[in-house]
């Protein structure tokens, strides 16, 4: 009965962690790459039970977490270029000043480029060309 409070500990914590990457990824890299962060909270269970209880660790621990790695680095790696236009748009979410999307003002108070925050804004719209993924400003058609 002694590890179940240390295990509930690990697996609340890993689960939260990755909600958290898997929002903050979804919203930034589009639903796909989203929910393959997200399938890395079975290996965040593993890596800090075994730093945190010395837990057990094999191989295939190691096999698992080298071929996630490898996803999420392939996935990160594939992005496309192109003209685009962005069509106006409202909304709130997590955003900094220094993506090209987000040049918006606030009123009364200044914002330091690079500043992650949260608020509703306007975008308006936009043509222009740089890598990017189907995230949640760049969903539009390839015709």
């Amino acid at each position: 009965m002694g590890n179940v409070g240390p295990a509930l500990l690990v697996g609340i914590f890993s689960y939260g962690f990755s909600i958290m990457l898997y929002v903050t990824s979804a919203q930034n890299l589009g639903a796909t790459r989203g929910q393959i962060m997200f399938s890395t909270a079975p290996i965040w269970g593993v890596v800090l039970s075994y730093i945190l209880y010395q837990g057990s660790f094999q191989w295939v621990h190691v096999i698992s977490i080298v071929l996630l790695a490898l996803a999420v680095i392939v996935t990160y790696l594939l992005s496309h270029k192109h003209l685009h236009t962005h069509v106006a748009m409202e909304h709130i979410h997590y955003h900094q000043h220094a993506d090209g999307h987000h040049n918006h003002t606030h009123e009364g108070i200044t914002i330091p480029e690079g500043k992650w925050h949260s608020h509703f804004h306007t975008h308006n719209p936009l043509v222009h060309e740089h890598p990017h993924y189907p995230d949640l400003h760049h969903r539009h058609s390839h015709n």
